[in-house]
């Protein structure tokens, strides 16, 4: 296969990250995609409520999202 040449026009495309030719060459790349994949995942943080005496009946936006509670 030609790299240049499939460099070429993979270029004009945003969701083309690279362009491989040999095996090993991806195997190692989808390696360490799926690594930085894994560390993305665990280092999520999680939003965490907590309840209010004063609050009553409520409606919270969280991040475009709405939560409505009842008591």
């Amino acid at each position: 296969m030609d790299k240049q040449l499939n460099e070429k026009w993979a270029c004009k495309f945003a969701k083309v990250k690279a362009v491989v030719v040999q095996l090993d060459d991806l195997i190692s790349r989808i390696e360490t995609d799926h690594q930085i994949h894994k560390t993305r995942e665990e280092s999520l943080s999680i939003n965490s409520l907590t309840k209010r005496d004063d609050a009553g009946n409520s409606i919270i936006d969280i991040n475009g999202r709405v939560l409505f509670s009842q008591e």
